[in-house]
């Protein structure tokens, strides 16, 4: 979620309590809203990042060969 803030700089889930966020996450799954600002290729390496399933997530490694694709 750290990367939403960085280029939104805004908290990913906004003012919703972090009880409710924590249901979110661990009980369904979910991803905050999608922030307008990124394009179809970032928000699919977000949720690639967050999968709930952590064998399933990308590597850091694979993360910053997409942060530097993205930049060129």
């Amino acid at each position: 979620m750290c990367i939403m803030e960085a280029m939104t700089g805004q908290f990913p889930w906004g003012t919703i309590p972090d009880t409710v966020v924590k249901r979110n996450v661990l009980k369904r799954k979910a991803l905050p809203p999608r922030p307008r600002i990124f394009n179809d290729s970032e928000w699919e390496m977000v949720q690639r990042m967050c999968h709930s399933d952590p064998q399933r997530r990308i590597t850091i490694g694979a993360v910053v060969s997409m942060i530097y694709n993205f930049s060129i």
